[in-house]
């Protein structure tokens, strides 16, 4: 079942007033590999402004963030509730329905990702997916080779490495989008960074009272730990 639901615009606007429940919606894992990757992507591209020295460094962000996207994955399968893509990736019909309310100014009740937050996060991770995977088979032309590109001919090289920069454009568009949404979402009433956070939402209790809630128990961390752990050992591995 997935938890998320039309909320009436007048409802909306009084939802200050509703009695509210605190829910525990983001699991430690997910907020750290959101932060961390906030932080590793701006470090991407401060490294890609700073000269061929930076360039040195370049390569090892982007071993970090491919530990953490594949990291992500593997939560999405085996995480807390909310984070798996069971509960935010839906059909097409939904996320078109769902643009068509939010022009008409209708807005989602969610505990998670509603359906346009979470068709965001697959175009971030999968772009995100492919810039880690392309630069390990890019070649800037000063020396800085990703460890495939040796590997491969040499036009698929050259390929490869226009479409890092390429798909590096595409997702400082997705980031852009993204962070417009949140700052939409934070005017029409809704707090999206604070729960990422904190891992806590204030919803209307009388919609989404006795719904589930994530528990950080001693297996689901020893889990995050082992989905790291061969998360890192993938993307450094390639290195050699």
């Amino acid at each position: 079942m997935r938890y998320y639901q039309w909320a009436d615009p007048m409802k909306r606007q009084n939802s200050d007033h509703e009695n509210t429940i605190t829910l525990r919606v983001w699991d430690a894992p997910v907020r750290t590999f959101h932060w961390l990757l906030v932080m590793l992507v701006f470090a991407a591209w401060l490294s890609t402004e700073t000269g061929l020295s930076g360039m040195l460094y370049h390569l090892w962000i982007g071993h970090c963030i491919l530990a953490l996207v594949i990291f992500r994955i593997l939560w999405g399968f085996g995480g807390g509730f909310y984070a798996r893509f069971s509960q935010f990736v839906r059909h097409p019909r939904e996320i078109r329905a769902a643009a068509r309310d939010l022009i008409r100014g209708q807005m989602h009740d969610s505990i998670g990702h509603n359906p346009l937050g979470g068709a965001m996060v697959m175009v971030l991770l999968i772009l995100l997916l492919l810039q880690t995977l392309s630069g390990l088979c890019a070649d800037n032309g000063f020396g800085n080779v990703g460890p495939v590109h040796d590997l491969l001919p040499s036009a698929m090289g050259e390929a490869l490495t226009e479409w890092h920069e390429i798909n590096f454009n595409l997702l400082l568009i997705a980031i852009a989008l993204h962070i417009a949404a949140i700052i939409f979402y934070h005017i029409r009433g809704e707090r999206l960074v604070v729960p990422m956070i904190s891992g806590k939402k204030h919803l209307p209790a009388e919609r989404f009272r006795g719904v589930p809630q994530n528990t950080n128990t001693p297996w689901r961390r020893a889990m995050a730990m082992a989905m790291v752990a061969i998360a890192l050992s993938f993307a450094t591995r390639l290195l050699y």
